[in-house]
């Protein structure tokens, strides 16, 4: 019995540490399997694999660079039909801004001495010049070329008063009075020692570009009665007289 017991004890030993060993097999096949796998997401791709993305990015990018902007031909049509000079919007800010049409360095127009005229947005600092040039051209109005009153304009509209300026020097002017409903030309004035020689033409352009540009079809002007030569200008311009109007004003 005691031996029966004994070799009893004996097997059920055996088979405890047979248990145990098994489990510790697994254990540590386990561990090294985890191992095995860290170290397998660890390594590096392979360089072939490397080369090939990348240069399939660096394809991609190539290719986003040649393909071209779509080009609207209809509207290329367009631009070419109205000239360099159109714009589709005039510039909407004081400081002397270049008109529509000119380069930031104003693209001026030589006149027939070989010297720049600038077309420019009339600013407030050029008052004092703008009155003396007035005055000198017997067109200074005191109650509508104030300095009070010019400034109101251009802070209403920057884009509205156009100077034709040569050495620094106003030498013309035009009044483009813009609004949605109906838009006029004032003011037109070329100083005496620069007429006939396509400054009032030049100021001209511009005014009727910039109005066009937004939008006006037909503007206004105003011609004193009796003035053929003014007149002729105009319509030789393309303008045409309204024989059904009578312009009329009152001090408010």
């Amino acid at each position: 019995e005691e031996k029966e017991k004994k070799e009893k004890e004996e097997q059920e030993k055996k088979e405890k540490e047979e248990e145990e060993g098994g489990k510790k097999k697994k254990k540590e096949k386990k561990k090294k399997g985890t191992e095995e796998e860290k170290k397998e997401e660890e390594k590096p791709a392979p360089v072939e694999a490397t080369d090939k993305k990348k240069k399939k990015k660096e394809k991609e990018a190539e290719a986003k660079k040649e393909v071209p902007a779509p080009v609207d031909e209809a509207s290329k049509k367009k631009k070419k039909k109205r000239g360099q000079n159109d714009v589709d919007e005039p510039p909407a800010t004081s400081g002397g801004t270049r008109l529509p049409g000119t380069s930031s360095t104003g693209s001026p127009t030589s006149n027939a001495r070989g010297k720049k005229i600038h077309v420019m947005h009339y600013t407030d600092e050029r008052h004092q010049q703008m009155k003396t040039f007035l005055n000198e051209s017997d067109m200074y109005v005191k109650t509508l070329d104030n300095r009070q009153m010019l400034r109101r304009q251009i802070e209403f509209d920057p884009t509205s008063i156009l100077i034709a300026v040569e050495d620094e020097v106003i030498i013309g002017t035009v009044y483009v009075l813009y609004n949605p409903w109906q838009a006029f030309i004032y003011h037109l004035c070329v100083h005496p020692e620069h007429r006939n020689k396509s400054v009032a033409n030049l100021l001209m352009d511009r005014a009727e570009v910039q109005l066009k540009a937004r939008g006006v079809h037909c503007p206004t002007l105003f011609v004193e009665a009796g003035n053929k030569t003014v007149s002729a200008f105009y319509e030789k311009r393309g303008w045409f007289a309204t024989d059904h109007c009578l312009c009329m004003g009152k001090d408010l």
